[in-house]
């Protein structure tokens, strides 16, 4: 028995060494995953503490980043605002070299006759025309010398004190009237003469003074001789006067309103009148002969060699031989800027249009109040006011001097004028023929009648100009003023 429980030990020792040693070697395995275990969170420490190390230096990166972040910021931000600083500058700068540039290209006018039909319609014509901004427009009151607004006159002053070109046209109703007008221009003159200093005349900065003060009257007839001498002062010495300081300051070009009137009256009813270029200039009145004295006066403050050509054109010299010695010294200037002095003189026709007065407007009262009206053959040259002022804008555009005929491109007939206002008002006017002889014999008690049924026109080649000018037909422009 012991030997069998001996052998079952002996049998038993070998297993528990095989249990040991699986022991042994279990414990030595677990030993090493102990130690690497060790290692393991040794080097996780090491590399939480490695982290914990780089989060500050990492809160300090990204601080420092955002403070360089919010740097570039603000620089952008100012670079912005130099920029848009830069751009506003540069289109301010921009604006005041195209100011520059328009100013110094710009046309500076001055009217002179304040209130007056063409001198306002003017200034409307170029406020309103598509160029405008190529223009300043400024009116000059002559009885004052002050700059004013074309429409800020008195109806009185108006209605006396208007253009005189309008040939015929009834500007005061009697001798006291131009008397009372002429009285007050002829004072505004002595006193610029007698003030040396004036600053009531000054012209200096403008580049076209556009001249259209004067008196006028329906009845020559009746003007006494104080009135003749007055119309002398208006509308001689003051056109003169006006152009010679706007010389002495200047100005580059004077456009000066003359009148067909220096051609003698219409022709008597039933007899033609064509003016050409080889017609010389009479005048049958004291009235046109104003003009042509202001006319003759003023090419003198031309060159010689601009007076000369002129003269030779249209005969002026002939009459400046007779002209007195007071027009002649009148005429000494000086021109202080050195540059030439142009003078553009104007003849043009009966001028109508919106708002006027004097002839048309009589025939538009026959045409509007009586069915029947005379059938007479008669032509006359005639200029619708928007004609005129774009003739007179081309006059300035074109820097132009010497004389000029502007009228539109038809003639009209008396009889077919009345008749066309009498249409454009949807009226019928009946024209009655066969009282031609009637006229005729009226004519020998008043003028009126050659005013209105004489002839007078001017030869198609001396109302010609190289641009066109004519921008309403006469059909057109009869029916613009009746709508207004």
């Amino acid at each position: 028995m012991e030997a069998i429980d001996y052998a079952r030990k002996a049998r038993e020792v070998p297993n528990a060494r095989k249990i040991v040693r699986a022991k042994v070697i279990d414990y030595a395995r677990k030993a090493r995953e102990v130690s690497n275990a060790r290692k393991i969170v040794r080097a996780e420490t090491l590399d939480y503490a490695r982290k914990a190390r780089e989060v500050p230096n990492a809160r300090k990166i990204t601080r420092a980043k955002v403070i360089d972040y919010a740097r570039k910021a603000r620089e952008a931000s100012n670079a912005r605002k130099i920029a848009r600083a830069a751009v506003i500058d540069y289109a301010r700068k921009a604006r005041e070299v195209s100011n520059a540039r328009k100013q110094k290209n710009m046309k500076r006018i001055l009217i002179t006759g304040a209130g007056s039909f063409i001198g306002t319609s003017f200034e409307n014509y170029i406020k309103n025309h598509t160029n405008h901004a190529e223009y300043e427009i400024s009116v000059m009151d002559t009885l004052t010398g002050k700059i004013v607004s074309g429409s800020s006159l008195s109806d009185k002053r108006k209605d006396t004190c208007k253009d005189a070109t309008d040939t015929g046209k009834e500007i005061a109703n009697d001798d006291k009237d131009v008397a009372e007008t002429g009285k007050n221009v002829a004072d505004a003159i002595s006193d610029n003469e007698n003030d040396a200093s004036t600053d009531t005349w000054n012209f200096d900065g403008y580049d076209v003074v556009f001249h259209v003060a004067g008196i006028a009257h329906a009845d020559v007839g009746k003007v006494t001789e104080e009135g003749k001498e007055l119309y002398r002062k208006v509308n001689t010495e003051l056109a003169i006067e006006t152009a010679k300081k706007a010389k002495a300051a200047g100005v580059k070009q004077f456009i000066f309103m003359s009148s067909a009137i220096v051609y003698g009256a219409s022709s008597p009813i039933g007899k033609e009148k064509i003016i050409t270029k080889d017609t010389k200039p009479e005048p049958e009145n004291f009235y046109g002969e104003s003009k042509l004295n202001a006319e003759t006066g003023l090419l003198k403050l031309m060159s010689n060699e601009g007076e000369n050509k002129l003269n030779a054109e249209t005969g002026l010299s002939e009459l400046s031989d007779g002209d007195t010695q007071a027009n002649r010294n009148q005429t000494e200037v000086a021109d202080s800027s050195g540059k030439p002095f142009k003078v553009v003189i104007l003849r043009p026709p009966m001028i109508y249009g919106p708002g006027c007065k004097g002839n048309y407007n009589s025939l538009r009262k026959f045409a509007l109040k009586f069915p029947v009206f005379p059938k007479v053959a008669n032509e006359r040259s005639m200029l619708y006011i928007d004609n005129l002022c774009e003739f007179v804008r081309l006059m300035i555009d074109n820097e132009e001097s010497g004389i000029f005929h502007p009228a539109n491109a038809e003639t009209s007939n008396t009889s077919e004028m009345v008749k066309m206002i009498a249409e454009a008002h949807g009226k019928k006017k009946a024209l009655m023929g066969g009282l031609t002889w009637l006229l005729k014999l009226l004519s020998h008690f008043t003028g009126l009648v050659n005013k209105a049924f004489g002839n007078l026109t001017y030869a198609e080649e001396l109302t010609e100009y190289k641009d066109n000018y004519r921008i309403y037909s006469l059909t057109e422009s009869i029916t613009a003023t009746e709508q207004q």
